[in-house]
């Protein structure tokens, strides 16, 4: 599929106050989206706390079941910023939402695997749907692969057209220098004894050219208070922005 010109993500009024205030999207770990099955895999079971996801409707036209799902009672709003909302990295041959010299730190490790954006596929595969994720390279070496996880959903979520970024964030082994020894074994018991990483969610910048291109829509139903309230925090912080009115509006009842 082709990158799209610009992403979606409906929302509550309170989180587009956080984002305006901090110029930040929050990235939710796989086993705290609304999809139980994210996450999960035939042989670890369920790895989704190492994951971190965004994620983002592709198309312009509004949907109800948006509305209905990830605003209250279709009095939120429907955030539009242009492709790829955040900045992108080359570290390596992979693209990262990270500069290198961010990827570990004291406490922990992130993962920077190919692109760090995708569309999800649907699918009622559940070999896919929960993937194997340990692999072997050869007779001595093999590992287990956190980029297998979240990239396929059930579909009875089509109607999301999503597409999402994605990274993985892992412990970071007792093993001194890591860039020298990769500890394999480490890794592994990390995994099988579920070791916390102390947080469930991740803030990330979004960057300077996509936030003064932010367009706004209001809920189909938003209330004239909240329309206020929404017209007050783009005018603070966020001046360039545009707020527009839903096509939906007083075509529902």
């Amino acid at each position: 599929m082709s990158i799209p010109r610009n992403l979606y993500h409906y929302t509550e009024i309170n989180s587009l106050a956080l984002i305006l205030a901090n110029k930040t999207i929050r990235f939710s770990a796989l086993n705290k989206v609304n999809d139980t099955n994210e996450g999960l895999s035939v042989d670890y079971g369920d790895l989704g706390m190492y994951v971190f996801v965004s994620c983002w409707a592709v198309t312009k036209k509004e949907y109800l079941p948006l509305w209905n799902m990830y605003t209250p009672k279709m009095r939120g709003v429907r955030i539009e910023l242009p492709f790829p909302v955040f900045n992108i990295y080359e570290v390596g041959k992979n693209e990262s939402l990270f500069k290198e010299e961010d990827l570990i730190t004291e406490d922990h490790i992130k993962l920077s695997s190919g692109k760090p954006y995708r569309h999800i596929i649907y699918t009622n595969d559940e070999k896919k749907i929960s993937p194997k994720i340990s692999r072997k390279l050869n007779d001595k070496y093999g590992g287990v692969y956190l980029d297998g996880l979240g990239v396929y959903k059930e579909k009875i979520w089509m109607f999301e057209y999503e597409m999402r970024f994605k990274f993985a964030v892992i412990p970071k082994p007792k093993t001194e220098n890591i860039q020298d020894s990769f500890p394999v074994k480490e890794f592994i018991e990390l995994y099988e004894n579920r070791t916390p990483l102390g947080f469930s969610h991740y803030d990330l910048k979004i960057s300077d050219s996509a936030f003064e291109k932010m367009k706004v829509t209001l809920g189909p139903k938003i209330s004239p208070g909240d329309e206020e309230i929404v017209r007050s925090l783009i005018a603070n912080y966020n001046p360039k922005a545009k707020v527009i009115k839903s096509e939906l509006t007083n075509k529902i009842r």
